[in-house]
Order: structure tokens, then C-alpha cells, then sequence
């Protein structure tokens, strides 16, 4: 457990660059993923053109999903004033395709559902550059964010504990009662994309629509390299390390 910005919030990994990745103990709140949902398009945190006839265009990162817009709001009111400890690392919406095309009403699996169901080999890469959601002044991945905010990937879950439907309540990750989105798209069946989320039961989900209300919403963000631990604090949930923000 670590303090952090008046928040808890729980260490995710070490990321390739030295970063740490975190992820608030709790959620939010309930949140869509995206309210719109009729297309390939919504599968993605940030979006093109609905009815496009290219994959490029389809899943081009011009608009933000609903759940974007709620975490930009959140770290402009809660995080705005630590951002010299936050770090630029990147998110991964995985949207490389499994199967089919990923454009229109077109039935797709995505890459995710190939890693986590079929072959269970999650992987902390993203395979795609315009799928790796980093700030404008970055020197890698898409530029595409305002804000280093965004959600964990099913591949991090898979690799912290969570299996494809089965209960684990044994794992960082599982939080009572809460069930939340992960970033990563796994299909869309023709009617309505569907997320990766984890369940109630610390289970990861790969059935979750777009436009499901209830699901919760756990930022994630990541601390610079160098960010230090202020005296005491032992990382439990009673004494959680504390954070050394200036």
C-alpha cells in the first residue's frame, strides 16, 4: 500500500523505463466505458470515425471514450499539482486484431482475447504504437493523451493473479464487492464492443459492454524513477509507505 497525493494506492509493477505503476486502491466511481457503442470504433479509450471503411480510420485516437473524459477530470482536480512525481510511461488499449477486420459492425476479436482466453500468455508489450497512449510531448507511443492518466491492462491483471472467470479473492487486485474496467478491448459481436474488466470475485472478465453502468473505475498512474519514501510507513493498509512529493 502507498500514500499518495491524499490517495492509497497500490504498486502494479516496475515498468521498463524504472517508473512505478500504481493503481488506486479504490474506485471512484461507476462509470460506461463509452456511451456510444454501435460500432468497432468504441472499442478503444480514445477513438476515429464510426462507419469507417479502414481500420485506420476506424480506430484512429481523435476522440476520447466516456471513461477518458472522467479520468482527465479526476487527475485535474486530485493530481494536477503532483504531476512533477508523474511520469509519461504509457497505457496500453491494445486494439491489434485476432480475427476479421475491426471495421463497422464487423464481427472482431482482438488481440487480448487471443493472449488471455485462447492461449492464456498475457504480455506486458504493446504490440501497436497507435495503441500505446502517451502525452503530447512524448518521445514514444501514440501522443495522444493530455493528461499521464489512464486504466491497468487485463494482460497486468492475468499476470497479477486474475484468470478468465474464475473467483480469486487472494490477489492485490481483488476489491469486495467492486468489480472495474481494464483498458483492453476483447471483442465486438455486432451489436456492442466488449472490455476487459475484473469481477466482484476478483475473476477477469472478457464479457464486459461498453455501455455497462455499474462497472468501477481504478486510475492508474506512474511515479517517476526517482520518487523517494518519506520516513516510516511499512506498505500495509494500516501504515502504507508515504510517498515524498517535493
Amino acid at each position: 500500500y502507498v500514500s499518495f497525493a491524499n490517495n492509497t494506492w497500490r504498486i502494479v509493477r516496475i515498468n521498463e523505463d524504472g517508473s512505478v505503476r500504481l493503481i488506486k486502491q479504490d474506485s471512484i466511481g461507476n462509470s460506461v466505458f463509452n456511451t456510444n457503442y454501435s460500432d468497432n470504433a468504441y472499442v478503444g479509450y480514445m477513438y476515429g470515425t464510426a462507419g469507417s471503411t479502414t481500420y485506420a480510420a476506424t480506430h484512429a485516437n481523435i476522440n476520447s471514450s466516456t471513461i477518458k473524459t472522467l479520468l482527465d477530470t479526476w487527475y485535474q482536480n486530485n493530481l494536477i499539482n503532483y504531476s512533477p512525481v508523474i511520469v509519461d510511461s504509457g497505457f496500453c488499449g491494445d486494439r491489434s486484431l485476432n480475427t476479421e477486420t475491426g471495421i463497422g459492425k464487423t464481427k472482431t476479436k482482438y488481440g487480448a482475447y487471443n493472449r488471455l482466453i485462447s492461449n492464456n500468455l498475457p504480455q506486458f508489450k504493446c504490440s501497436q504504437t497507435n495503441d500505446l497512449y502517451t502525452i503530447t510531448t512524448s518521445t514514444k507511443g501514440n501522443k495522444a493523451l493530455t493528461y499521464p492518466i489512464g486504466l491497468i491492462s487485463a494482460d497486468e491483471v492475468a499476470y497479477a493473479g486474475g484468470v478468465d472467470f474464475e473467483s480469486n479473492e487472494n490477489y492485490y487486485l481483488y476489491l469486495e464487492g467492486v468489480a472495474f474496467w481494464t483498458m483492453t478491448p476483447n471483442l465486438y459481436d455486432g451489436y456492442v464492443p466488449k472490455a476487459w474488466g475484473v469481477g466482484t470475485d476478483g475473476s477477469l472478465l472478457d464479457h464486459e459492454e461498453v455501455d455497462s453502468q455499474f462497472i468501477g473505475v481504478r486510475p492508474v498512474i506512474n511515479l517517476k524513477s526517482t520518487t523517494e519514501i518519506v520516513d516510516g510507513g511499512d506498505g500495509t493498509s494500516s501504515n502504507p509507505y508515504v510517498i515524498k512529493t517535493s
